[in-house]
């Protein structure tokens, strides 16, 4: 089932961010955005993982959660790492599932050596893989990843997008990018925005 986004009118402190904004996502694969900073993707993202609300218009596809719904699991790497300092980085990425296997994603992120560590310890691109791999162990259905490869030298962030792209076979993987050479790398759709208020080019 794609995502639509219908007429959607957002503000912030009487700043509209988005305006009879309307978009199709589809149910999986990979979709890049790209646009300038302070254009109002991280907040399209907030939207969609259903952190804010639309002052009017519709989302359809993403029922708003509510005791009793089921809506699709959704996984969200923001700008900032969020994760919790003083726990390793194999507690940090083991909290969000039983099933997953810490280990094996630390590897696959070239983190493992790590693994023991207290995250506050860690480098800002070691952080950053761990909060990549609690996404990936989440299993989600959506995953919304905010400039998700900042901070990592080209042949690691390969690596790690290496990672990603299979997600896009069974799960729809939004990117927030101002790379081009990232959007061109992960492949799939790439939609150019611009803004305020978030408008497609």
């Amino acid at each position: 089932m794609s995502i639509e986004l219908i007429s959607i009118h957002k503000s912030y402190d009487h700043q509209i961010i988005l305006k009879d904004f309307s978009l199709t996502l589809p149910d999986k694969g990979i979709v890049c955005l790209q646009g300038p900073s302070g254009s109002g993707k991280t907040t399209l993202l907030r939207l969609l993982a259903g952190l804010d609300a639309p002052d009017s218009g519709e989302i359809k596809g993403l029922p708003v959660s509510k005791a009793g719904a089921h809506g699709p699991k959704i996984a969200m790497v923001f700008q900032e790492d969020r994760l919790l300092p003083s726990f390793s980085a194999r507690r940090n990425i083991a909290i969000v599932s039983k099933e997953a296997d810490p280990d094996q994603l630390m590897e696959r992120l070239g983190i493992l050596d790590a693994a023991d560590k207290p995250v506050h310890a860690l480098s800002g691109g070691m952080q950053r893989r761990v909060a990549l791999a609690r996404a990936m162990a989440y299993g989600a259905d959506i995953y919304l990843l905010d400039e998700p490869f900042k901070g990592l030298d080209p042949a690691t962030k390969k690596r790690v997008m290496d990672q990603f792209i299979p997600l896009g076979e069974r799960a729809l993987v939004i990117v927030v990018t101002h790379d081009a050479a990232e959007a061109d790398y992960l492949g799939g759709t790439t939609i150019e925005l611009a803004g305020p208020p978030l408008h497609r080019k």
